[in-house]
């Protein structure tokens, strides 16, 4: 898993008008899967196109089960909280999480 700046992250999520954010959420799920391969995830992007055919709620599944991966591969216990966050519109909030907890672990 690669070790990146959560300050990076944040400048990059801003600047691009949250086009990194995507970015990151799927090379972040493709690092998970790497690391743990019981329970993969589906690939984001097909993740998206179903969240536009199902109005968004398969998206909010896939990020329930992202931040329930994370926990298992990185040992922290922040899953709910990160998708509560993620829920109520702060997502950059959760990915800053994510990217700590992933940072610890590298």
């Amino acid at each position: 898993m690669k070790n990146r700046s959560v300050v990076a992250v944040i400048i990059l999520t801003i600047v691009t008008c949250g086009i990194y954010a995507l970015y990151w959420h799927y090379v972040v799920a493709e690092d998970l899967n790497r690391e743990e391969k019981e329970q993969p995830l589906m690939n984001f992007i097909v993740a998206i196109l179903l969240g536009f055919i199902t109005c968004g709620i398969y998206i909010i599944y896939w990020n329930y089960k992202f931040y329930a991966k994370n926990d298992r591969v990185c040992g922290t216990n922040n899953s709910i909280i990160e998708f509560i966050l993620s829920i109520i519109g702060l997502d950059t909030v959760s990915m800053l999480m994510v990217q700590s907890d992933i940072n610890n672990k590298a």
